[in-house]
């Protein structure tokens, strides 16, 4: 097989959707399984969603952010429990991001514009948390992503601070490494992290469009990646994960994607597309890996989680592929036989289902790819819905300003992105394309104002704004602080 054609493909008769690409003797696929969760506030439902764990017993956690509250679900994503509000009292939230276990599976969550971290057990029971605003050791402007060690120890992307902090799991704090900028073991506001099965780190260094490598104590191992839709570029990568086979999966955030990677950053595979469909995405930032090799995907702008198994296939001769995967949630037998090469994209191979003995022609997958959706699409990533915001800072002469920040995409690429600050009267041209921002001066205090984004495309194909997102600005924000307690 070759990767020429890319996508998701439809199949109407055993599993869902088929991605086929070339990874030198092995077959990656990656077939959607299925989703849950829908826009809401009821149990299952999320509003921007923005970070996924699991624990030993397979249950996962998710940060339904924008609800200010942690969700537990069971391994097929039926409700179990919640907990959490708005608010700086312990257990609530303003706006959780990251989220991570530990061996004795208690929880570990980013409070971002709380600017701490607090541990739960697995019920949600309040144990501790740490930190407050501020740049010194153990405080933090907006922590994202947060990963665990095989000693329980935490590292923190301490994003705004274009830092990595690392703590033992009582909050006292170790080490830290990063500053801002571009050169190897610097960052610009980076967003996820994740730990291999060495104990090193991987950081998704988010606004220079790259991924870095580091050892437990962060020294630098490698990198790759740049700005771009290629194979192995990136636009604002968010969350990463790690399979058995220390994989590396990036959500490629704005490419609207998700790329797969071996250790050392070898570009495997790629799928997902803009969109709402099955196995497409808008704006996903975050997932993570089972022991069966499932992946779950946070698709935050759907706000939905969705489920993907992946397809391992191993050339044992020039007529037989045994096929390893788990479409049923576990791992069956099963053995795919062809008349030709199994590289050959033009081969017909049929699906031997050892629980039915039944054989699956899967032609009309090669036939049938979805299209990529034509329409730009741009969102908004600071600030946050329902925010309460006040001024970056003053202009010389006088005015403040708040800075406004997106993603924007388009399958013929983006030539602009403008931004409404009153609902969609008036539009003004941001600064950048698929990573954007505009400097707003803000005409008034104690105000709620609805804000928008459009994207053209190079055809001039406008998008279709959305409903945008309402932030109050005030002149001064109160004051809140958080101690580590024991």
């Amino acid at each position: 097989f070759n990767n020429s054609l890319g996508g998701i493909y439809s199949n109407t008769t055993a599993v869902s959707d088929i991605n086929y690409n070339n990874i030198c003797d092995n077959l990656i696929g990656v077939s959607f399984l299925n989703k849950w969760g829908s826009n809401g506030t009821a149990d299952g439902q999320f509003y921007y969603p923005y970070g996924i764990t699991q624990d030993s017993q397979g249950n996962f956690y998710v940060a339904d952010s924008h609800n200010h509250r942690i969700q537990k679900l069971d391994s097929q994503g039926n409700f179990l429990t919640k907990w959490g509000s708005d608010g700086t009292a312990d257990g609530q939230f303003n706006y959780p991001y990251g989220i991570a276990t530990d061996s004795q599976d208690n929880l570990y969550v980013t409070d971002a514009h709380n600017h701490r971290i607090q541990k739960l057990d697995s019920q949600g029971n309040f144990l501790t948390k740490w930190g407050s605003d501020g740049t010194a050791d153990g405080q933090f402007n907006y922590p994202y992503g947060i990963a665990t060690d095989s000693q329980d120890n935490l590292y923190v992307a301490d994003s705004h601070n274009h830092r990595i902090q690392k703590f033992d799991s009582q909050g006292n704090f170790l080490t830290k490494w990063g500053s801002y900028g571009s050169e190897d073991g610097q960052f610009y506001r980076p967003y996820g992290v994740m730990i291999d099965s060495q104990d090193d780190l991987y950081v998704a260094d988010t606004y220079n469009h790259r991924i870095q490598k580091f050892d437990s104590q962060g020294n630098f191992l490698t990198k790759w990646g740049s700005s771009g839709n290629g194979d192995g570029q990136f636009n604002s990568p968010y969350g990463i994960a790690t399979d058995s086979q220390d994989n590396l999966y990036v959500v490629d955030t704005s490419n609207h994607r998700i790329q797969i990677f071996d250790s050392q950053g070898n570009f495997l595979t790629k799928w997902g597309s803009p969109g709402g469909g099955d196995g497409q995405f808008s704006g996903p930032t975050d997932l993570t890996v089972d022991s069966l090799g499932n992946i779950y995907v946070v698709d935050t702008y759907n706000h939905r989680i969705q489920r993907f198994g992946k397809i391992e296939l191993y050339n044992n001769s020039s007529y037989a592929v045994d096929a390893r995967y788990n479409f049923w949630g576990h791992t069956p037998t099963s053995q795919m036989q062809a008349g030709g090469n199994p590289k050959d994209i033009n081969a017909i191979y049929d699906i031997w289902d050892n629980n039915t003995k039944g054989a699956v022609d899967y032609s009309n997958w090669l036939a049938s790819p979805l299209s990529i959706t034509a329409e730009p699409m741009s969102n908004i990533t600071e600030p946050l819905p329902g925010a309460t915001i006040k001024p970056e800072g003053y202009l010389v002469i006088g005015e403040p300003f708040v800075t406004i920040e997106g993603l924007a995409s388009a399958a013929k690429g983006v030539s602009k992105v403008e931004v409404s600050t009153d609902g969609g009267a008036i539009w003004e041209l941001a600064t950048g394309t698929t990573t954007w921002s505009y400097e707003w001066i803000v005409p008034a205090f104690d105000t709620t104002y609805n804000i928008k984004s459009r994207a053209t495309d190079m055809e001039d194909i406008i998008e279709t704004p959305g409903p945008g997102i309402n932030v109050t600005v005030v002149e001064k924000l109160p004051t809140t602080t958080g101690l580590l307690t024991e």
